[in-house]
């Protein structure tokens, strides 16, 4: 890995063993501070996390996770199994207040005291620590807009 992730400066204190938790979840764990990447593999799993991504960096970022899995596929002669991506954004519009910005996706009986509720209850629950979100509750089955400052 170290001659792999060189390009991105890779030193021996950003790599960090896991071992606590069970099996399964212990393994290393590979930084690359400048990219905020961090890279886990162990017995389980691997699993590749960017943080603060944007599209510029695109080319890049997917080249370090070819780099990764090409390590671990040619050195470590590991087969690949099932994937799964998950994306995570947090949303700041620019142009306009967020209630604008949903508004078409919404009825007016839905937008209320500074807030959006897709849930036909018309309760949102709350997130601390946070203007803008969109959330699925799950024992509900439905989605909670909320958006303030509007």
């Amino acid at each position: 890995m170290f001659d792999a992730f060189e390009p991105w400066k890779l030193t021996l204190d950003d790599v960090e063993p896991v071992t606590t938790g069970k099996p399964s979840e212990q393994g290393v764990k590979f930084k690359l501070p400048l990219q905020e990447i961090t890279f886990f593999f162990g017995a389980a799993s691997c699993k590749f996390t960017k943080e603060a991504a944007n599209w510029s960096q695109a080319d890049e970022t997917l080249n370090i996770l070819r780099v990764a899995l090409d390590v671990l596929v040619q050195q470590g002669r590991v087969e690949l199994g099932k994937k799964s991506t998950s994306l995570a954004l947090h949303l700041q519009p620019q142009g306009m207040p967020f209630k604008e910005l949903l508004r078409p996706f919404f009825d007016s009986n839905s937008i209320s005291d500074g807030k959006l509720c897709a849930r036909s209850d018309g309760l949102c629950r709350s997130m601390e620590g946070s203007k803008n979100y969109i959330g699925w509750i799950s024992g509900a089955g439905k989605w909670c807009i909320r958006a303030h400052g509007a």
